[in-house]
């Protein structure tokens, strides 16, 4: 793959690293990797923006290109701040510094300046005032000079003592500044970019983080070009999950104005309580079905519930649980993902209408990641999808076998070819050694973007299971095919990631399944004898004998198979015949398929033998 045009098509598709299997008309694959990076959107800002957080502003004041140029600091919302620090630097080959003035009067006292050859120092200390409106502090001046936009820019910046807002009652806020510059008359900036920056405490909204918030104008511009601590970043996690540290950010309107961001964030802890994401049960930052599999560990367990429910998706501050998972420790807290204080079906609505959010949307993380590291994979184990010759145009059932061992619940995905696809596959879960549609909770969700169907299924019980055979069956509908025409294609079944109880994670290798279409709403071939117009089986359940009879087909054989695959008998009539007789006397009650071979085709079908 030499571009990424064709994942770029995909609906729904969001930034990450992804594994392209590419198959050829003789049905040889490859993987290969691919990235994809789409248009941002803006990031989703806090309900209640809060407008009344201080910060401080740099603005020129001269229009007049002959006389000397000032620029005038002003801080907004200072209210309750007891004490403020910052530095202000400028080049040494910009302009010569000439005085600084204070131009609010009842804080002259207040303020305290250390003034060098390229910086000045800024420091403010008070218990017996505060400032609640925008208002101007002092102005630096400087030399007329020839403008140059390079060497003119005033900033914000560290200076003998850490820039920092101290509040009297929240603490050490840190420092946010928007970034002037000396224009001497040469134009004027655009200060609205950055003039809605605020800088947020640590909240689960941005998942214990600092953040540093931006009006959606800027977004439109702001391509994320910075440095945290002199270390270039690119992606605008780094304002929302703002760790510690120093930040600069630059924005540019063509080739002649620019604005600057300027913030520090003093050191900080995260949160001593993890915070919930409504729909992320196994605490991996990523909402899909493999959720489920941890929902299902929990299932009837109850606490308190949240402040907040399901609908936005933000995080929220919770207590712990007194439960966690046996391995990984995830409090059952993450399980109740509508917030109701209760584990149960109902919260299976959370996962479904958070499906594919990401906590940190640009940092990469796969919308499809595991809950965890695999604990252990059977290699020798797939999931089986018992299917030969496909009728199309009519709904067919395709049945997906497994054996495993103490197990509660299953995740996988069916990747198909969307192209010859009528309407969206889905999964039925049967009546199996894994439980019964009363016993059991499933989620799936179809990407026909990306060709695939996401499923997971769980016991409700927390009890082990083991077994062999069908567990449930995928419903297809293919697009009509001409009459008697063939077309070879696959089905693929992957990621199959089964837990126990314990929270042991099992993978199972995937499965590379080739299947036939054949043309014309004729004889199906699977799953139950849905579509198999030419045969009748019959008694079905049977006893002892059941009887194929063909209106059209000659039969070879018949084949008795085993839900897990294995043949148990083959019939073989003296001659092709449209009646055939199948003894099932030696075989013990349950579900069994009958493998039709006749000159052109084979068929598949269902029958019980016994009471199913």
């Amino acid at each position: 793959i030499t571009s990424n045009h064709i994942l770029d098509r995909q609906f729904n598709l969001p930034n990450g690293l992804y594994h392209v299997t590419v198959t050829d008309a003789e049905g040889c694959s490859e993987v290969r990797p691919a990235s994809v990076l789409l248009p941002k959107p803006s990031p989703e800002l806090p309900e209640e923006f809060e407008y009344n957080l201080p910060r401080f502003l740099i603005k020129d004041l001269n229009s007049n290109a002959n006389l000397d140029s000032c620029v005038e600091v002003s801080g907004s919302n200072l209210a309750y701040l007891d004490k403020v620090n910052f530095g202000i630097g400028w080049s040494f080959w910009g302009p010569e510094f000439k005085s600084v003035e204070v131009v609010h009067p009842s804080v002259n006292y207040n303020l305290n300046f250390t003034v060098n050859s390229n910086w000045l120092d800024f420091h403010w200390e008070s218990t017996t005032f505060s400032l609640s409106s925008a208002v101007p502090l002092f102005k630096l001046c400087f030399e007329s000079q020839e403008a140059s936009a390079f060497n003119n820019f005033i900033r914000f910046r560290r200076g003998y003592s850490t820039p920092r807002m101290v509040h009297e009652t929240e603490g050490d806020l840190g420092f946010i500044g928007v970034n002037g510059q000396v224009n001497y008359g040469s134009g004027s900036l655009d200060y609205s970019t950055f003039s809605g920056a605020r800088l947020f405490q640590p909240s689960c909204e941005a998942d214990g983080y600092r953040r540093i918030a931006l009006d959606e104008p800027d977004y439109q511009y702001v391509v994320a070009n910075g440095a945290i601590d002199n270390v270039n970043f690119y992606d605008d996690d780094q304002f929302l999950f703002a760790k510690a540290g120093e930040y600069t950010v630059q924005k540019s309107i063509g080739n002649s104005y620019f604005s600057e961001l300027y913030a520090y964030i003093p050191p900080y802890s995260l949160p001593t309580s993890e915070c919930v994401w409504p729909g992320d049960a196994d605490n991996n930052n990523v909402v899909n079905h493999f959720d489920l599999l941890y929902l299902g560990l929990g299932i009837g367990a109850g606490h308190e519930p949240r402040l907040n429910g399901d609908e936005i998706w933000q995080g929220d501050d919770s207590n712990d649980w007194p439960q966690s998972t046996a391995r990984r420790h995830i409090n059952f807290k993450n399980f109740d993902t509508n917030g109701d204080g209760l584990i149960n079906q109902s919260d299976t609505s959370a996962i479904y209408k958070h499906w594919t959010q990401a906590i940190r949307k640009f940092d990469r993380t796969s919308p499809w990641a595991l809950p965890a590291p695999l604990d252990t994979v059977i290699e020798q184990t797939r999931l089986e999808l018992l299917a030969d010759t496909i009728s199309t145009g009519t709904t067919v059932l395709i049945p997906v076998s497994l054996s495993a061992s103490g197990i509660q619940g299953l995740a996988f995905s069916i990747s198909y070819d969307s192209s010859l696809i009528a309407d969206a596959p889905r999964f039925i879960p049967a009546s199996s050694w894994l439980g019964t549609p009363g016993n059991l909770l499933d989620v799936q969700k179809d990407f026909p973007g990306q060709s695939r169907l996401d499923v997971a299924i769980t016991r409700i019980n927390q009890f082990a299971v083991s077994g062999s055979g069908v567990i449930g069956h995928i419903e297809f509908k293919y697009k009509l095919l001409p009459a008697d025409s063939l077309l070879k294609t696959h089905l693929f079944a992957t990621r199959v990631i089964a837990i126990t109880p314990d929270e042991q994670l099992i993978g199972f290798s995937d499965t590379r399944k080739p299947v036939i279409l054949k043309g014309g709403v004729v004889s199906g071939v699977l799953g139950d004898s849905r579509g198999l117009g030419e045969f009748k089986v019959s008694p079905n359940p049977a006893s002892d004998v059941v009887w194929v009879e063909s209106e059209y087909e000659l039969i070879d054989r018949i084949e008795v198979i085993h839900v897990g695959g294995a043949i148990l008998s083959k019939i073989s009539p003296d001659f092709p015949s449209q009646n055939v007789a199948v003894k099932l006397d030696f075989l013990p009650s349950g579900v069994y398929f009958l493998k039709l071979f006749c000159k052109n085709n084979v068929f598949l079908t269902r029958i019980v033998k016994g009471s199913e």
